[in-house]
């Protein structure tokens, strides 16, 4: 399964207001701690506003899993998430 890692404590994956997105079958794990001007960083955002979207054409999200404090060493700098 494909680990997709934040480089630098940004967002991973973005889904805009669109319908009919699929997304499945791989990780993502935390990358380094970073607090900036921007806010908070997620792993994984959908959506982003107030969008409901259409019923006919749902997004479907399966088979992703979300991993914080995988495999770094205990001498850098350890991951967060939001």
């Amino acid at each position: 399964m494909a680990t997709l890692i934040s480089a630098s404590g940004n967002t991973i994956i973005e889904v805009g207001d669109v319908d009919d997105v699929r997304l499945a079958g791989f990780i993502v794990q935390a990358g380094p701690m970073q607090i900036d001007e921007e806010g908070p960083h997620h792993m994984v955002q959908w959506g982003l506003s107030n969008y409901a979207g259409d019923a006919s054409k749902p997004g479907v999200i399966s088979d992703v899993f979300g991993r914080v404090g995988g495999p770094t060493p205990s001498t850098q700098t350890q991951v967060q998430c939001d």
